[in-house]
């Protein structure tokens, strides 16, 4: 089960286009600090609902690490 914070940033992430956005624009979103937000991200990689990469971040147009919601896989 997702904390409320993880939840909110993987609906977040969900409402944009591309479905990524950088650590910065998530707190931005949420008003956390960023030690919080890296908590929230690594908490929706162990759950298996994100991936992180580096590109840049549709939101902010910043080069950096962005999470992205991963695909769900075909059966």
């Amino acid at each position: 089960m997702l904390s409320r914070s993880a939840a909110a940033t993987l609906s977040f992430l969900r409402t944009l286009p591309t479905s990524v956005a950088c650590e910065t624009c998530i707190g931005a979103y949420l008003r956390a600090e960023r030690l919080d937000v890296l908590k929230i991200i690594r908490e929706l990689i162990e759950a298996g609902r994100i991936l992180c990469q580096y590109a840049e971040c549709p939101v902010c147009r910043e080069r950096g690490i962005v999470a992205e919601v991963r695909r769900e896989r075909a059966a």
